[in-house]
């Protein structure tokens, strides 16, 4: 099996269970932890993947990993939080993608999680780096949510929660002014026709494109905007949504647009242009494949702007 995943996904992944993650909620952050096992024990989460009798101790007094283990983590807690991480035993960090994604679902099966903790908030946050090197994770059954990987292949994932992290820290930024917001909302409003969907039945049935938006962002957040007493509230309306949201998730509904094939606005021009004057490239980051994939911060600024010069292109108003 290939080994797409990355040793930075690998270890970003990691230190997401060492350190926690934060959650913004507007006005406040909220951080949380989760232990990779659960509520069960690190020897018993370990044995439900490993042949703990047949891999071998790294301590000499015993003769083999079950014994090493029941040592040093149930009689005495000696071994070093998220040892497992980098044990070679274990081949998480450069083993096969397989070992690394079967040992990810199990930290989320009913069996183990602790549904007293926020497990879904770090099952979302390992979802985003995974889907940088082309899997996730699913739930299989919905009563239980057992959980299996696969292949994200090229489906639709949220800019905003892609970049999550970076967003929260500041270090990726964007100001998207209220004349640019008005026109993507005069835009949708324009184009907010219905749209064929299929349900699991293979049934076809219509939404409005606002609906299809809010439904598939649904899936990975919930659409909120700034109400009149600047609270952060959720919202069903895809003009709120638009004129005071965060501007990534404005980006969020535009690229969703491609999906239904509804185009705002054709970048071709500017994009070549920004590569030819300055060598700026408007897709990919630094760990994944420049000029694929998802626009970058520069290609955000880039169909910002390509949206707000659209109605002059056309001869329109509005």
């Amino acid at each position: 099996m290939m080994q797409k995943i990355t040793e930075i996904t690998r270890r970003s992944i990691f230190d997401i269970f060492l350190n926690g993650i934060d959650l913004d909620w507007g006005f406040e952050t909220e951080h949380i932890c989760y232990k990779y096992y659960g509520r069960v024990k690190e020897i018993e989460f370990l044995g439900k993947l490993y042949n703990l009798k047949q891999l071998p101790s790294t301590d000499e007094r015993f003769k083999n990993a079950e014994e090493d283990i029941q040592q040093h983590t149930v009689n005495y807690s000696d071994y070093q939080e998220g040892w497992v991480f980098e044990d070679k035993r274990f081949e998480l960090l450069s083993g096969q993608d397989q070992t690394f994604l079967e040992f990810l679902c199990m930290v989320f099966q009913p069996t183990v999680r602790d549904e007293k903790k926020q497990w879904r908030e770090f099952l979302n946050r390992i979802n985003q780096l995974l889907r940088v090197d082309g899997y996730e994770l699913y739930s299989t059954k919905e009563i239980l949510e057992v959980y299996e990987w696969r292949e994200s292949g090229s489906d639709f994932f949220p800019f905003s929660q892609l970049h999550e992290t970076e967003i929260q820290a500041r270090s990726l930024s964007f100001v998207l002014k209220y004349k640019v917001r008005k026109q993507i909302s005069a835009l949708f409003n324009k184009y907010n026709t219905s749209v064929k969907q299929v349900d699991k039945n293979g049934e076809e049935y219509w939404m409005t494109l606002s609906d299809c938006i809010f439904s598939k962002l649904s899936k990975f957040y919930t659409p909120k905007c700034y109400d009149e007493q600047d609270n952060y509230v959720e919202t069903d309306s895809i003009e709120k949504f638009i004129l005071k949201s965060s501007p990534f998730c404005v980006f969020d509904a535009i690229e969703l647009c491609e999906k239904y094939n509804i185009i705002f606005a054709d970048m071709t021009d500017s994009v070549e242009e920004a590569y030819a004057k300055e060598h700026i490239v408007a897709s990919g980051f630094d760990n994944t494949t420049v000029g694929y994939g998802h626009l970058n911060a520069y290609g955000h600024e880039l169909l910002a702007q390509c949206i707000y010069d659209a109605p002059k292109i056309w001869g329109a108003t509005f």
